[in-house]
This record gives structure tokens, sequence and C-alpha cells, in this order.
């Protein structure tokens, strides 16, 4: 750059909405996949005392909604941005679809209770 001009450019040190958006997908999604993880692994190794599935599903719940919202907002026209954002769209639509899939997965762990 020309020495005349260096007084002219600007840094962009803040980081954009957008990145915000998709982090904010991907941390909800994270957090609600962790509730279903930690589900199974309590009905693993401590049946007794482990929570219901109802539970489960609707402390998840929440994040996954929350998270599909982050996911929406955050779409913009750019192919390479659609792309990117495929992931916490396909993260946050899986956990709001999971109790239904994981239901019958559910009923085999718990066993005759």
């Amino acid at each position: 750059m020309a020495r005349p001009l260096r007084n002219l450019w600007r840094d962009r040190v803040r980081v954009r909405r957008r990145h915000r958006t998709w982090v904010q997908a991907m941390v909800l999604a994270t957090l609600g996949w962790s509730v279903w993880w930690a589900t199974f692994w309590w009905w693993t190794f401590a049946p007794d005392s482990a929570p219901a599935l109802a539970t489960a599903r609707w402390v998840a719940l929440p994040f996954g909604v929350l998270g599909l919202g982050a996911t929406l907002w955050g779409f913009r026209a750019k192919s390479s941005w659609l792309l990117l954002l495929a992931v916490p769209l396909a993260a946050n639509a899986s956990l709001v679809c999971a109790p239904f899939v994981l239901d019958g997965v559910a009923r085999a762990l718990q066993g005759p209770r």
C-alpha cells in the first residue's frame, strides 16, 4: 500500500455478526446433544437413577429450536455461506427431530422397568 494511504486504512478487528450467529448455533446444538448423550450415559451406568426420556426431550428441545432460529437468521445469499451454514442447520434440525428417532432406541436401552 502506498505510504500516503496508510493513515486511511482501517483494520477490522471485530467479529462479524454472521460468524457470531454461526458459533451461537453450533454452541446451542452442542448443548442440546450433550443433554441426550448425558442421558444415554446415565442410563448405561446408573439405570435406576436415570431421568426419563421426556425430561431429556424437554431440556434439549429449546436448545435445538433456538439454534435452528439462529441458523436461519444467519443465512446470506453467498453460496459459500450457504454451505457453511449447512452444518449447524443439520445439527439443530436433527436435534429437533431426535425425540421421534430416538424414542425406539431409548425404549430398548431402558429395557423392562
